[in-house]
């Protein structure tokens, strides 16, 4: 599971994983509510947890995309008890980051939704599950290709951000641009929202759950691709 520099042989191996990934979430969800909607901001918050993170844990911030790791590298018994420490390190790290933005920032705190809540259900989801799609796929070249965050850790996490912002670019307007499964849920702990938005973010939650079984389908041809190996 991409424990970079820490061996999970040991115990220790296991605590260091989930201090970095608690660390590197925080960050990127302080960046998101500190940027108010500026993507330049968002972008350097994920820069500056990769940059502290990256070649320890390999950057996850996201179930997601540790469920895709897992399923990509095919090596389930071994890795089942590592997943478990991305799993809750990501979200002890979310709620940590919204803590922290809400002592700060307060009610202020991001909002992700589209500009126009009236969009039908159908079409937030569609548009959600492409693009994260698109941007999980993106990453998972970053981590397995020639171009690793391990060995090329800045052009690697640059490779990682582009693929990021074209997908929020494309996609911020229509549905907030949220492409993650934590972010959603620890707005709606922290505000009362208004019901519309509520009915929103189920949309939103329910494309999430579908990218990662989604994913589930595509992992045994990414990890036998070539390009991967």
């Amino acid at each position: 599971m991409e424990t970079g520099n820490f061996s999970i042989e040991k115990t220790s191996g296991y605590w260091l994983v989930f201090l970095y990934e608690i660390i590197g979430t925080a960050l990127l969800f302080i960046g998101i509510n500190f940027s108010q909607g500026n993507n330049n901001i968002v972008l350097a918050g994920i820069y500056a947890a990769c940059m502290v993170t990256c070649r320890q844990t390999g950057a996850h911030f996201n179930m997601g995309l540790s469920l895709a790791v897992y399923i990509v590298e095919d090596k389930f018994k071994e890795q089942w008890i590592c997943l478990i420490v991305y799993t809750i390190a990501e979200l002890i790290g979310g709620f940590m980051g919204m803590w922290i933005s809400y002592l700060f920032l307060g009610n202020k705190i991001a909002f992700i939704k589209p500009d126009n809540l009236n969009y039908s259900g159908f079409y937030v989801y569609f548009m959600e599950t492409f693009f994260t799609f698109i941007m999980m796929l993106n990453i998972l070249f970053g981590k397995h290709a020639r171009l690793s965050l391990f060995s090329d850790t800045v052009p690697g996490v640059f490779g990682s951000l582009f693929g990021i912002n074209f997908c929020m670019g494309c996609i911020g307007p229509y549905t907030g641009s949220v492409l993650a499964a934590l972010y959603v849920k620890y707005v709606a702990l922290k505000v009362q929202m208004h019901a519309e938005t509520q009915k929103y973010q189920f949309r939103s939650q329910v494309s999430r759950i579908f990218d990662k079984n989604f994913l589930i389908g595509i992992g045994s041809i990414v990890s036998s691709d070539p390009f991967f190996v």
